[in-house]
């Protein structure tokens, strides 16, 4: 059984303006090299799959959390709303794009994206410094400025689109591991809480007690 290999692309930046964004986005342009194909280890969908389950896990159990009657952080609503649109992003973008088109397109050389599509470093560094509010005029000041020093070709100016959906589901991947693990910590100590409530009559409560409860939820 061959071991998996596949790597993937998590980019971290903070939110620039539109001056410092297209200063940034040539800058990209001029340190990147070429080389004809991309690597099948960096190909996204492996990762992006494993995403939709992590999301789908959340979305599963703030609807649980809901039904018993635990409170959702306001992010866990959007999740609620918006699940199907990102199911069904999640499903088009793996029918476009198979395994031989992703290593059709140009890859970087050398660097720490060495091997990843270039299309696809692009993405996602669009959508890192913009906090994934990209519109029409964010994109076009972003790719002007990247080809003011290295060209696009037409077939990664049309999958773009693709590569942004793949950034920003990463994204919203960790911002489930965050709700996941805020509900979680809820869920601990409304189980404490009750435990408590269930072996005390109220005028046995004492500070301790509360004290211990919200430690323990803590350090779970």
């Amino acid at each position: 059984m061959r071991k998996n290999t596949n790597r993937y692309l998590n980019i971290k930046g903070t939110v620039l303006g539109n001056e410092q964004l297209g200063i940034y986005m040539e800058k990209i342009g001029a340190n990147h090299d070429l080389r004809i194909n991309s690597d099948r280890t960096t190909y996204p969908l492996p990762r992006l799959k494993d995403n939709f389950k992590f999301i789908e896990k959340t979305y599963n159990l703030l609807n649980e959390h809901i039904r018993i009657g635990i409170d959702i952080i306001p992010a866990g609503e959007w999740l609620l709303d918006n699940f199907y649109v990102i199911e069904e992003t999640v499903k088009t973008v793996i029918k476009e794009l198979t395994p031989v088109k992703y290593r059709k397109f140009p890859g970087l050389e050398g660097g720490t994206y060495a091997g990843y599509a270039r299309v696809y470093v692009l993405a996602a560094e669009i959508a890192a410094y913009t906090d994934n509010r990209i519109n029409e005029d964010i994109l076009k000041l972003a790719i002007s400025a990247y080809q003011r020093r290295k060209t696009l070709n037409m077939e990664e100016i049309w999958s773009l689109w693709i590569f942004l959906d793949i950034a920003v589901i990463e994204n919203i991947r960790d911002i489930c591991e965050r709700m996941y693990n805020s509900q979680m910590q809820k869920y601990k100590v409304e189980s404490i809480v009750e435990r408590l409530v269930e072996s005390k009559k109220p005028k046995d409560w004492k500070y301790g007690d509360v004290g211990a409860a919200w430690y323990a939820a803590r350090v779970a």
